[in-house]
């Protein structure tokens, strides 16, 4: 609402400050957007290291939008070390949990409440940057990046690389 200045004066200090509260309390959406104030450097000082563990933590619940902003993160080394396993583990998560969604998964729906449109705009970009990353990988590689998504899926986010 304040990042945005939805029917209020847009303020990023006040948006810093609800973000907190919420990211504090464990609520994957604050955790996002906690880590995108820091990610853009938006009245805080830019902090790819605090944007990167605001954004696992959403993550970790299955909020595609951080794992698609994180897998980012780990792609560019930017707040983490550079590792294109990390990156393109998070992006398949990403792609397959908002694969999910347009299929009608409910907990998905729960964690990131999105549009259509959201969905289908986050996945392509999901799909893409996960080719981008592969494109840089060898089959191997790819496969046991694979594994590792799957892994992660498969314990419901406890075991993430």
């Amino acid at each position: 609402m304040y990042e945005r200045g939805d029917g209020v004066t847009q303020d990023f200090a006040q948006a810093l400050k609800w973000y907190s509260k919420s990211a504090e309390q464990g609520h994957a959406k604050g955790q996002l957007n906690l880590g995108w104030l820091y990610e853009s450097g938006q009245d805080v000082p830019q902090d790819f290291g605090r944007a990167a563990g605001w954004y696992r933590k959403a993550a970790v619940q299955g909020h595609p939008q951080a794992q698609l902003n994180l897998g980012t993160l780990y792609y560019n080394g930017l707040g983490v070390p550079k590792d294109f396993f990390q990156s393109y583990m998070w992006l398949d998560l990403a792609a397959s949990t908002l694969g999910g969604k347009q299929a009608g998964d409910a907990g998905a729906l729960e964690v990131a409440p999105m549009t259509p449109a959201q969905v289908a705009a986050d996945r392509q970009t999901a799909e893409r940057n996960r080719a981008i990353v592969a494109s840089k990988m060898s089959a191997e590689q790819i496969k046991k990046a694979q594994v590792m998504a799957k892994e992660c899926r498969v314990s419901r986010f406890r075991q993430c690389g």
